[in-house]
């Protein structure tokens, strides 16, 4: 992505074919496509089949997600800046409730396990007096 700004290629100077053979870019610069078929095996998807069907993507915005790690990866500004006290309590709050609805869950599952348990001890000290 960044080569499309930063000249490495001559493939994507200049408007025109004519303008990039006016230019002499061919002589100056080194194209795109001879690079990508030098390192092809890593640029090949090993999960790509050959007769696979096409990926046709859903485009529609609420399916549009940013690529932070590549379009955020300059920005510096902290995440707590950006944070109210307000929003800061609402955050602990769903922590808290996470936390306690898996502190019930495990419980309940805790209880479940040594009833299950007791049952089949019992179940077996009757059938081994049988």
């Amino acid at each position: 992505m960044d080569s499309v700004h930063n000249c490495k290629y001559g493939t994507f100077l200049c408007d025109t074919e004519k303008h990039r053979r006016d230019l002499r870019l061919r002589e100056r610069t080194v194209s795109l496509w001879s690079y990508a078929n030098s390192v092809k095996e890593e640029l090949t998807n090993p999960f790509f089949f050959p007769g696979m069907s096409v990926l046709i993507p859903h485009v529609s915005v609420e399916n549009f997600v940013l690529w932070k790690s590549y379009y955020l990866r300059y920005h510096r500004a902290r995440v707590e800046e950006h944070v109210t006290p307000y929003l800061r309590m609402l955050q602990l709050n769903s922590v808290v409730e996470g936390l306690s609805s898996l502190s019930l869950s495990l419980s309940l599952s805790l209880s479940l396990s040594l009833s299950l348990s007791l049952s089949l001890s019992l179940y077996f000290s009757i059938y081994l007096f049988l």
